[in-house]
């Protein structure tokens, strides 16, 4: 904590609904580097119903990587 107050570093909320406002802007700008290959998308796949258990738990760990997804 000495460390944090020495560095003067601050913590400060941030909740979506403050930004409301600039949803569909920002929604526009994305998809627009999506589609012009700026935006990489990261899949971690796993396959058939009995992977679910294990790929819950490694989400909940933060050991996947990307959009968690079961292939059935």
């Amino acid at each position: 904590l000495r460390k944090t107050l020495i560095a003067r570093a601050r913590i400060e909320g941030f909740l979506l609904d403050d930004h409301e406002s600039e949803f569909e802007t920002a929604k526009a700008e994305l998809f627009s580097w999506y589609k012009r290959g700026l935006l990489e998308t990261r899949e971690d796949v796993s396959e058939g119903i009995q992977a679910v258990p294990d790929a819950f738990v490694r989400m909940l760990k933060g050991e996947n990587f990307g959009k968690q997804l079961i292939k059935l």
